[in-house]
């Protein structure tokens, strides 16, 4: 059986973006020095009822509030009109959610193992939930199972999941599928993973597997999909594709990855895109953070983030490619010529390292992204990830005349007090953009000296 990556997104606001971007740029300001802004800590965790160890961003839900989950708590988050923040949790869940979306009436969640049945393991191979709103106020919130993975070709261990404007969740799964060519177990097809959505009907909630990977077209889904305005799903795979790999931290021979699309319409995955970029050098991670997600920014046009690639030397203590990469993916105007690829830029770690997840529009003309690592060294960090390699950042990237540009660091997570190691995506909340990290802040016996964590808010 292959090597699980186990994942558990500690971001995971995946509510699908889409995103009507208007044609117009502003000047790409090259060698930008981190900007100007307001950062501010809205809650600490504490490691008592709270839970400790964020494990999403944050998503709005029922009521307009802001919802998100830690390791083992499912909370709610507002502010109100004297700018008091106001923290409730909601949910106690073992095993905690790995990914988290909200919609005005409820939240689904994913719990990737250890939940369920499994054919394959004697643990779970996932569920996916739903929470909604207590009848009365104060009231407990009930959580319902609205599908447990079997461990077939149905799908094992879900990794992430989005939602489209009619309500449909897509999400993907790390395993399973039928396909032998990623493994067996007990003479089981381990699968190499699928794309899935689940519908409700008639009251019942439906699962449909759209697509199941072989390892020629991918393998290993490790992040949600994203929907774009007409209802493609684009989506990236850990291994496979036609790229092979000769040595280095994953297995010879299964591939760099891919970035996939499903045509709805024609109702089928076209042949991946494209390799992922020759820069792209996604290592095994052993921590649980979530891989790329490719964010549609227009008609044929993705924004992709890559955990390797660019400087290698910065970021040896990593174990991968490279600091990682931020590349735009251009459809071609005719034929079925592969996307164009191209790097708008490497990460040196000064500027960030290791950057995953789908990144947050705000307008027509600017994302926002995150970085695990990176930024200013610092001892605490190195005491926090025993590398000197920062608490990470938050960037921005800004439409330029005819693509997308680096345009600096938004906030460098230097002071552990503050939150380290951001997590999840970030979300618009009260013109704040708003994010969660795993580590840093109250330090106590469940967090011992590396903190509980964080939800901060940034006002540009």
């Amino acid at each position: 059986m292959p090597v699980r990556k186990t994942m558990a997104k500690l971001d995971l606001s995946h509510v699908v973006r889409l995103l009507a971007f208007a044609a117009g740029s502003l000047c790409l300001l090259v060698g930008a020095p981190v900007w100007a802004t307001t950062f501010k800590t809205a809650y600490t965790f504490t490691g008592a009822s709270d839970g400790y160890g964020p494990r999403s961003g944050l998503v709005v839900g029922p009521g307009g509030d802001l919802y998100g989950a830690t390791v083992d708590t499912v909370y709610s988050l507002s502010e109100d009109s004297k700018g008091i923040w106001k923290f409730a949790p909601i949910l106690k869940l073992s095993p905690g959610l790995t990914s988290l979306i909200g919609t005005p009436k409820a939240l689904y969640g994913l719990q990737s193992s250890d939940a369920g049945k499994c054919a394959l393991s004697d643990g779970g191979c996932g569920t996916v939930i739903e929470i909604t709103p207590p009848a009365k106020t104060g009231g407990n919130w009930p959580m319902t199972t609205i599908y447990e993975f079997k461990g077939g070709k149905d799908g094992v261990y879900p990794e992430g999941i989005t939602l489209d404007p009619s309500g449909v969740i897509y999400g993907t799964t790390q395993e399973g599928g039928g396909s032998f060519n990623c493994g067996s177990d007990g003479g089981q097809a381990t699968g190499c993973g699928t794309l899935f959505t689940l519908a409700k009907v008639d009251g019942k909630w439906t699962e449909t597997v759209l697509h199941a990977f072989d390892q020629t077209d991918g393998q290993f889904p490790s992040a949600p999909p994203s929907v774009d305005a007409v209802g493609d799903v684009f989506l990236t795979t850990y291994l496979g594709g036609s790229a092979p790999v000769a040595s280095g931290p994953r297995n010879a021979g299964q591939g760099t990855g891919t970035v996939a699309e499903y045509r709805n319409k024609r109702q089928e995955l076209e042949e991946a895109i494209n390799d992922l970029y020759p820069a792209f050098q996604p290592f095994f991670m052993t921590t649980d953070y979530f891989g790329p997600a490719p964010t549609p920014v227009a008609a044929n046009e993705l924004v992709v983030a890559g955990e390797g690639g660019g400087h290698p030397a910065e970021c040896a203590l990593l174990g991968n490619a490279g600091c990682g990469v931020v590349a735009v993916y251009t459809a071609p105007k005719t034929g079925t010529a592969p996307w164009k690829a191209t790097v708008i830029h490497s990460f040196s770690q000064t500027d960030g390292a290791q950057p995953y997840g789908s990144f947050l529009a705000d307008g027509a003309s600017t994302l926002y992204g995150v970085t695990q690592y990176g930024g200013p060294a610092s001892i605490a960090c190195k005491d926090i990830s025993n590398l000197s390699l920062g608490c990470g950042v938050i960037y921005k990237l800004t439409k330029t005349a005819n693509s997308w540009g680096w345009d600096g660091v938004v906030h460098s997570f230097a002071d552990v007090a503050n939150g380290a190691l951001p997590v999840g995506e970030l979300v618009l909340y009260k013109g704040m953009i708003v994010g969660a990290t795993a580590l840093g802040g109250k330090t106590s016996g469940a967090c011992s000296s590396s903190g509980c964590g964080v939800v901060f808010t940034i006002t540009p």
